[in-house]
């Protein structure tokens, strides 16, 4: 069974080999087919006129030679036009495709040096910024700052130091925003900006927002964030339940007549049991 199952395989491939040269030579084939059915057909002609080349040429081959004679070179003159004409277009056609090329290089090299433009310039107007904010003078840092985004909006560094800037100012609202617009285009500040954030929340009194903000800066790895955190959601203990000290260290949740016979009575009643957590519960961390 198996044996014919691979002899019928073998018999498959090959016969779609076979198909596949024969459609290769198809053309070949058709050519040199229609060349012997023509000389065959010539030699039925001149075996009417027995042989006889003469009479075959005069009577057979000589109009068809003028013919020929005629079409040959003018088709051969139309393929040769047809060729040059072909020529002439690819040539117009590669000189268009080089010139856009070099149209687009051109092109993408103004837009690199139009992009450096700016990014010094931004970077001139944030150099600026950051002597006014060392000097503690953030109103006009942020002017600088203002111009430095204005100028290359990609300029997260001045984005970030306006936040900052805002923050010193106490204009929270207003920090909180910048440093949310920068958290949608970069996360290269991720931790700094939570931890600005919640100590903004903080001033602006919402504690809650202000958490989740340092929590996010703490998880980031940020160690501000995290002993700032400790500080403003402590672990506290709470009150889950009582129960009895017994004399011998052990507990019982009995309060009736004989709790802790046979522990050494009873040292302490209803000691309160304690549940660590923090002050704060982080929702939607």
């Amino acid at each position: 069974m198996e044996e014919a199952i691979v002899l019928l395989v073998l018999m498959i491939v090959v016969l779609v080999v076979i198909v596949k040269i024969i459609l290769r030579l198809l053309p070949f084939i058709l050519i040199g087919g229609g060349i012997y059915y023509y000389f065959n057909w010539q030699n039925r002609k001149l075996a009417k006129y027995n042989n006889d080349w003469n009479a075959f040429y005069h009577n057979e081959l000589r109009g068809k030679l003028k013919i020929a004679a005629v079409v040959v070179p003018v088709s051969f003159g139309i393929g040769y036009v047809g060729y040059l004409n072909h020529q002439k277009q690819e040539r117009a056609r590669i000189e268009r495709a080089q010139a856009e090329e070099e149209r687009m290089r051109i092109e993408e090299e103004k837009k690199q040096l139009e992009l450096r433009a700016k990014k010094d310039s931004s970077q001139f107007y944030l150099d600026l910024a950051t002597k006014y904010f060392d000097r503690k003078r953030y109103r006009q840092a942020i002017v600088n700052l203002d111009s430095a985004i204005l100028v290359y909006p990609e300029n997260y560094d001045a984005r970030f130091k306006k936040g900052i800037a805002l923050q010193k100012m106490r204009r929270y609202r207003e920090a909180i925003d910048v440093l949310d617009e920068l958290s949608v285009k970069t996360n290269q500040y991720e931790s700094d900006v939570h931890l600005i954030k919640g100590q903004c929340f903080l001033k602006l009194k919402k504690k809650e927002e202000a958490i989740v903000e340092i929590y996010k800066a703490s998880e980031l790895g940020n160690a501000n964030a995290q002993k700032l955190y400790e500080k403003v959601n402590p672990i506290i203990k709470e009150i889950i339940g009582y129960r009895t000290r017994c004399c011998d260290g052990t507990t019982s949740y009995s309060t009736g007549r004989g709790t802790c016979s046979h522990h050494g009575g009873v040292c302490k009643w209803n000691e309160p049991i304690y549940r660590e957590r923090r002050k704060y519960q982080i929702v939607n961390q």
